[in-house]
Parts: C-alpha cells; structure tokens; sequence
C-alpha cells in the first residue's frame, strides 16, 4: 500500500460533547489489591496485619514473578494509609549477649537520624584508628 499524504484538516475528528463519555468516578488504583484464586493467602495478610501484639511476622512464599510483592505492597500500603505511623526499630549489638540482639523503639520517622550519626561515627573511626595505631611504640 501506498502512503497517503494528509492535509492538517484531515487528521482531526470532530465529535459532540455528548458523545465523550463522562470521566470515571473511580480509577483502578482505588481498588482494593486481588490475586485470583488466592483469597485464603489474601485473608491470611490481613488477619496477620490485624494483630496488635509486638513481634509477629508474615511470611509469604509462592512461585517466582506470581505477583506476591505487588500484591503484599498494595495491601500493606493500603493498611498504612488509614492507621497511624509506627515506631522506628533499631535492632543492636548486645555485647553482653551477642545471641540476643539489643532492640530501641524511636518515635517514627527518626531512625533516619540514629543511622546518619552512626555512619558520621564509622567514618570517624575510619579517619582516626589508622592514626592512632601508627602513633603507638
């Protein structure tokens, strides 16, 4: 086939206003997460982000690309939207007991903070140790 050369004129369509369907109310973002064939795993989630208590996990498992991080990220997020923020973990050393890690519960938000002094500390030591030990006897 051979091309055709068009004027400008040509390329528009005119319509009425009334033809142009009505903007819709809700997008598919809005919609609650789904995974067809999944609705035990899905009520599973959410009893698991139900509880209160400190020191639960969900685990999650299933084949390689079936969707369980979209699906997960899309109900945690939706959880996370409508509760207030949590604390900030700071998981430790415990010298003393090196099988049980120290814990700190910060205000949310500012573990950003605890991680920026730690790094400002490891870079100083870098600086300083190799100083110090070539200054000894």
């Amino acid at each position: 086939m051979k091309p055709v050369e068009l004027k400008p004129e040509e390329l528009i369509c005119r319509c009425a206003e009334s033809e142009i369907p009505a903007p819709a109310t809700k997008s598919p973002d809005d919609e609650p997460p789904t995974l067809p064939g999944q609705d035990r795993g899905l009520g599973a989630l959410e009893f698991g982000l139900s509880l209160k208590k400190k020191w639960f996990n969900i685990a999650v498992s299933g084949a390689p690309d079936s969707g369980k991080t979209t699906i997960v990220h899309g109900v945690v997020s939706e959880r996370a939207s409508t509760e207030p923020p949590g604390m900030d973990i700071c998981i430790h050393q415990n010298f003393a007991n090196p099988h049980k890690p120290g814990v700190m519960f910060l205000p949310p938000g500012s573990g950003h903070i605890i991680n920026g002094l730690l790094d400002e500390l490891l870079k100083l030591l870098d600086n300083q140790i190799p100083t110090c030990s070539n200054s000894l006897p």
